[in-house]
């Protein structure tokens, strides 16, 4: 199972994810910014990243810029998130290895992390 990073400003939602996550074996840690995205991935290494491309104190988008340039956080997986049509579009997106719309559906979105994680889905 994965040990997964989830960046998500709404605090419910975070949550639910991390709820479901879990559920099927995954470790799943939440950090609500983008600030304290980069400090936590300064400390550690998740498998992998579901990220909210709009957050406080650093965008999604900035974060996905500082992880592909960064040499030992370069191969992470990425998973996107954004309630915004615009978001696809945007350069940095597309250095996401998948970009979602929210909002996703709970099966959806274990079968997108275990395909990700190279995993049999749940």
């Amino acid at each position: 199972m994965a040990h997964i990073l989830i960046v998500e400003d709404d605090l419910v939602l975070a949550q639910l994810h991390q709820q479901a996550l879990t559920f099927v074996g995954h470790t799943v840690d939440l950090v609500y910014d983008g600030e304290s995205a980069i400090t936590y991935l300064s400390e550690m290494r998740p498998d992998l990243i579901l990220l909210d491309m709009h957050l406080p104190k650093l965008s999604g988008y900035e974060i996905i810029t500082q992880i592909r340039q960064n040499p030992d956080l370069a191969d992470l997986k990425i998973v996107g998130l954004s309630a915004s049509s615009v978001a696809p579009t945007m350069p940095q997106a597309r250095e996401a290895d998948l970009m979602l719309m929210k909002p996703i559906s709970i099966v959806e979105l274990r079968r997108l992390i275990a395909r990700l994680a190279g995993e049999a889905a749940p």
